[in-house]
């Protein structure tokens, strides 16, 4: 699976489908469940959206993020 196959798959397929582009290849579902009741793939394409989306983005900011020791032990092991 290529960016040059995805690139001409438009102008070589009687269809537009991104699915059936997938199918041609080796894939794989992977299940993304809610997290915190919250859509991991939750898209802003209202007003509405957008304020749903800040208000889901404040009521985490209240959380503990790590701390500083804790960042600094992700870098090392990066």
């Amino acid at each position: 699976m290529t960016a040059d196959d995805l690139a001409e798959w438009p102008a070589t397929s009687d269809t537009r489908k991104v699915l059936a582009w997938v199918e041609r290849h080796r894939n794989l579902s992977v299940d993304f469940p809610p997290h915190e009741g919250s859509d991991p793939f939750f898209n802003i394409n209202t007003p509405e959206d957008l304020v749903q989306a800040e208000r889901m983005l404040a009521d985490t900011s209240d959380e503990p993020g790590p701390s500083p020791d804790e960042n600094e032990k992700t870098k090392a092991n990066a």
